[in-house]
């Protein structure tokens, strides 16, 4: 009887009458209520029904009677999981896994459980088990491809999101976060096609439309992108994203109902972190066109502090890493490397802090017809990623390791990276990854004749304008005024150093000297890259490439001037901002030194932490 009665309960699941199977499982269990299966196949009904809070309690009841079924503990997991009892749903999983090692399924599921705490290095070791044991499946590709986006390897990432589409076609989701990793990497006109393809499949998709708006301001098209949050706030009317963005456009005004709507947002406390974050950098936008500059600010400052909370940030662990840079990168370290790495060059690099003015220096510098403009590429940063891996040493060290063609090959390494990205018909690219200032001595080896221009800005205005804008990834120093100051304090302190032990090397550039006169400055950057001059570049605000920083609504225009003393109106509330600037750089870790030295691959990715792009 018992064995009949499971195969009909059973054939109940199997034909998905989940309800049945509840109802019968019930019964069941009453007659056998020593034995799991009931219980088993009451909670996996369950789990098919979405009621997971059920699914936990009947799963754990069958557990108790069975604690060898790694099936069950598997349920149990994706149960917790759903509950967003994550936690659990891991130590499910990892039982789950002691009878079951070789369920690819099992593996991908606690990839997914990984990512979902942000420990993303464990979740791309665990998925990377997962595919070994079946490649083909499209779910791991697409946890894996989001895995590497926050580890900062979008074309890995890429090639997994392609690959889940290839194994099933239509699934929105991945297109969407692909159409991000193409936005992020330069590819924008992609982006876009997924972008429409994902609006025919699934037009209400959360997100879609504001995406799609901030790719379309990339490529220049503002009429478009506007249009595109207007529609996202039809459909959506609290939507962050778009709500900030029509703000920042100057769409809003103070006295909008939207706006006295999102400031009771801002203020509830039950509201997802990320979104207030999202609507005060808003509301800040609004209050400050307004002139009502007490009250920009207050929205600004609750909207950093509130991220604040959600990121870890040491600056001693900055302050040690630069030291470090600086003790090794010294002058006797570049005795004799003159003849090292290739005589190219091709590179420019652009460098220096974020909302300094280096997107209006690269714009200029591109326009010329012999340059072509790269962006915010991070092959440096792979580089210096690739090295530590292969030596087991953290960056700098791995710059006392290199043989006699180190410095060639790891050159050859990044030409071929920078051509895939835009071609080789230019004798000129720029690279405008800001934070290759980190990366100068590598620099210096790998490309003696590279040009290397530093944006400057007023170090106030900077620093204002860094804490008015929400990055869109690292760059954590910058949510609070002192720790900001901090962080610019020691990246001038490593730039002194760089000139110091490189005269003549790195051009200094001052934002407000480029706009007081652009044409001296052009051709004073343009002399030191061995540019010859270009009337093009005058007319940078003509360039159709596309923009990827906050600047580019600003580089559309002939010239933007209205950064220049930015920060005069909030003066009264940056004292904090005001006495990092004048104070000493943070002091260095001590640990995080002996980590970096010590400790292989996790130091190399403390100093890596902030290079996202600005």
């Amino acid at each position: 009887r018992f064995e009949r009665e499971s195969r009909a309960l059973l054939d109940l699941f199997n034909k998905r009458r989940f309800e049945e199977a509840i109802a019968e499982a019930d019964r069941f269990i009453r007659r056998w209520p020593g034995h799991a299966f009931g219980y088993k196949l009451a909670g996996s009904a369950c789990c098919e029904l979405a009621r997971f809070a059920e699914a936990r309690n009947w799963l754990n009841r069958a557990i108790e009677r069975n604690p060898a079924d790694g099936e069950t503990f598997g349920n149990l997991g994706v149960a917790l999981f759903q509950l967003e009892d994550f936690d659990g749903a891991k130590e499910a999983l990892l039982e789950a896994l002691k009878t079951r090692a070789d369920d690819a399924s099992l593996h991908a599921r606690l990839g997914y459980v990984y990512f979902r705490q942000k420990r993303y290095e464990i979740a791309r070791h665990v998925l990377e088990r997962s595919l070994a044991l079946d490649p083909d499946r499209a779910d791991t590709h697409k946890i894996m491809g989001d895995t590497l986006k926050p580890l900062k390897e979008p074309e890995l990432a890429i090639a997994h999101l392609e690959r889940a589409l290839e194994l099933r076609p239509g699934n929105w989701q991945a297109m969407m976060n692909l159409a991000v990793l193409y936005d992020d990497t330069d590819r924008t006109d992609l982006a876009l096609t997924l972008y429409d393809e994902v609006f025919r499949i699934h037009p209400n998709a959360r997100g879609l439309l504001a995406n799609r708006g901030n790719s379309l301001l990339k490529k220049g098209r503002f009429n478009e992108a506007l249009e595109s949050f207007d529609r996202t706030l039809e459909t959506d009317p609290l939507n962050a994203e778009a709500f900030r963005q029509l703000a920042i456009a100057g769409r809003i005004r103070p006295d909008d109902s939207i706006t006295a709507a999102m400031a009771d947002r801002f203020a509830d406390d039950r509201v997802d972190i990320a979104e207030r974050v999202l609507i005060g950098f808003g509301l800040g936008n609004i209050y400050g066109r307004a002139g009502e500059h007490e009250r920009a600010f207050a929205a600004y400052d609750r909207a950093n502090r509130l991220h604040r909370t959600t990121v870890s940030y040491e600056p001693g662990n900055d302050a040690a890493s630069m030291e470090r840079i600086a003790a090794i990168c010294n002058r006797d370290y570049f005795a004799g490397t003159a003849h090292e790495g290739l005589e190219d060059a091709s590179p420019v690099f652009v460098i220096g802090m974020p909302r300094s003015g280096s997107t209006l220096v690269e714009q200029i510098i591109s326009a010329h017809p012999d340059v072509t403009g790269a962006g915010e590429v991070l092959f440096m940063q792979k580089l210096v990623t690739a090295l530590s891996r292969e030596s087991l040493r953290p960056f700098p060290d791995t710059l006392t390791m290199f043989k006699e063609d180190t410095a060639s090959i790891l050159a050859h390494r990044y030409l071929a990276m920078l051509h895939e990205r835009v071609g080789t018909d230019s004798r000129w690219i720029t690279d405008k990854l800001l934070y290759n200032f980190l990366y100068i001595g590598l620099i210096q080896r790998m490309f003696p004749r590279a040009s290397i221009v530093h944006v400057r800005r007023n170090p106030l205005d900077a620093c204002l304008s860094m804490y008015f804008l929400k990055f869109a990834v690292g760059q954590d120093y910058s949510y609070d005024l002192a720790e900001l100051g901090g962080y610019y304090r020691l990246y001038e302190k490593l730039m002194t150093h760089w000139q110091q032990v490189l005269p003549g090397r790195i051009l200094d550039v001052n934002y407000e000297d480029v706009v007081a006169d652009i044409e001296g400055e052009t051709r004073r950057m343009l002399d030191h890259c061995g540019i010859p001059f270009d009337p093009a570049c005058l007319e940078f605000h003509k360039s159709r490439r596309d923009v990827a920083t906050a600047s580019n609504a600003q580089v559309r225009e002939k010239l933007y001037t209205r950064a220049i003393s930015r920060s005069d109106p909030y003066r009264p509330w940056l004292g904090p901002l005001i006495g990092a600037l004048e104070a000493p750089p943070p002091a260095p870790s001590r640990p995080a030194i002996a980590e970096t030295v010590e400790n292989g691959r996790d130091g190399e990715r403390r100093i890596t932490a902030d290079a996202g792009s600005p």
